[in-house]
């Protein structure tokens, strides 16, 4: 299946596959990632390369990272060595 990235042609509301347009405007911390195809065990490893290649980040890789570092705020305040302001 043909993986895209839509983007807003500009001065339109229309989001096509950014590789066809010139003109074209991407919203900043928006992908919108588009799969025609439907997702199934067959073809779910296809999908999640193809979404972190368009990302440009494994996502499950920082949200690892993520909760390692709130396990870690969490041992310090629980210790006593970080404290919490508002």
């Amino acid at each position: 299946p043909r993986c895209s990235v839509l983007a807003n042609i500009t001065g339109t509301d229309i989001y096509k596959d950014r590789k066809d347009y010139i003109s074209i405007y991407e919203p900043e911390g928006v992908k919108i990632f588009r799969i025609p195809s439907p997702i199934f065990f067959a073809n779910m490893d296809f999908f999640k390369n193809k979404l972190v290649q368009a990302l440009g980040f494994n996502p499950l890789r920082v949200l690892k990272k993520r909760n390692k570092a709130l396990s870690r705020i969490r041992k310090l305040l629980k210790k006593g060595d970080l404290q919490w302001t508002s």
